[in-house]
């Protein structure tokens, strides 16, 4: 049985090579062996949702997932080679653990106090995280692991649900969302899931997490008021946001050079508590920048459902389907001539340094070997399945 899922198709999209090396080298394809920091971060975000979603408690799913954090990233690492170059990477490599460790921390403590009940206000929940397997053409199955499937409390209409690590959201943010790709992939899995209702489209839901930014003493911080906010001892107070629009004359303003950065992690926030858990305890009670209100704002945002129609959805299907023909036929051939992988499967090099750069930079422009890579491991149940039977 040949499959493919979402990650598939939009890799051979960005570079037909990364698709090869990622999805069919060596039979599975590979992947490095540290991992990659907004991956990492991501992924375990989206497992503590997961878990406050099917009736775990806050506790719960924070021991789960951060003990989980802990042993995925001690017996893998974190890739840093894109990273503080010029600097200490022990340091690097030290503030980085602790950081992105808060920063999950915080996402799911800010999930939980304001995003899940914004999101329960709107939705029933009806699964999470179900695997979806639905015959694209002949012999070839599409896999699909909606973050959620919802049904709106108001219309009776079902949604896919599609939770979104960012750095932020913006108007390009809001405009990407009208065109992606998983909102037509997932309605149509969803559609083939529950064929007798009315499928509306898909909910994004992000958790804006910041940009990473180099300091001048070349370690590369996370840039977000949940785990790197703003204190003044001048003013004896704190701040969660640097720039802001003032409630008052509507004009831009800032917070001004008194207030510095800190970790959040390092400081206890007294009777509200230690660390990141004191931090958002404190944000909750409306003790910092209270003029600005809501202060989760900043880190939640639950735009507007996105709609599809049918139209939308047999365009993709039908590029799709011609698409992974294609990639099978190219498969083919270089399973049976190596040297048609060049032609067959080219580089894209206006994609190499697309947020943060490709993982196989080293190997496509450097010369660089596979001992740092280790054979990708399945996303979903189907693809397991089918590995053990080879």
């Amino acid at each position: 049985m040949l499959v493919t899922d979402r990650s598939r198709i939009l890799a051979f999209q960005r570079c037909p090579r990364q698709r090869y090396l990622a999805y069919h080298y060596d039979g599975t394809g590979i992947q490095r062996k540290g991992l990659s920091v907004p991956l990492v971060t991501g992924s375990m975000v989206h497992k503590g949702l997961e878990l406050l979603l099917t009736g775990h408690t806050l506790s719960e799913a924070l021991t789960i997932v951060l003990n989980d954090y802990d042993s995925t990233v001690q017996s893998r690492g974190f890739n840093l080679d894109n990273l503080n170059k010029g600097g200490d990477m022990m340091r690097q490599i030290s503030h980085t653990y602790q950081e992105q460790r808060a920063l999950v921390e915080g996402l799911i403590r800010v999930f939980d106090v304001y995003g899940k009940p914004l999101l329960l206000r709107e939705y029933d929940v009806i699964s999470v995280e179900g695997e979806i397997n639905v015959p694209l053409a002949q012999g070839l199955t599409f896999m699909s692991r909606p973050d959620g499937v919802l049904r709106n409390k108001e219309t009776g209409q079902i949604f896919s649900l599609s939770f979104k690590t960012a750095s932020q959201f913006s108007r390009e943010t809001h405009l990407a969302g009208q065109v992606d790709m998983q909102g037509k992939s997932e309605s149509w899995a969803v559609q083939q899931q529950f064929p007798d209702e009315f499928i509306g489209g898909v909910q994004m839901f992000y958790l804006l997490k910041g940009r990473r930014k180099e300091e001048a003493n070349g370690l590369y911080v996370q840039a977000s008021g949940l785990v790197r906010p703003w204190f003044s001892e001048k003013n004896q107070s704190y701040a969660h946001t640097y720039y802001f629009k003032n409630p008052q004359t509507g004009s831009n303003s800032n917070i001004g050079t008194t207030y510095k950065p800190f970790n959040v992690w390092e400081r206890s926030f007294g009777s509200f508590g230690q660390g990141v858990a004191g931090w958002v305890e404190m944000m909750r009670h409306g003790r910092v920048q209270p003029a600005l209100g809501n202060p989760f704002k900043a880190f939640i945002e639950m735009p507007q459902p996105y709609y599809r129609n049918q139209a939308e959805i047999d365009e993709w299907m039908e590029s799709v389907q011609a698409q992974e023909a294609d990639v099978i036929d190219r498969l083919s051939v270089v399973e049976k001539n190596p040297n048609a992988l060049i032609p067959l499967f080219p580089k894209h090099t206006d994609r190499c340094n697309d947020y943060g750069g490709c993982t196989f930079y080293g190997v496509c422009h450097q010369g660089e070997q596979f001992d740092n890579f280790v054979r990708r491991e399945p996303h979903h149940t189907l693809e397991t399945e089918i590995q053990c039977q080879n």
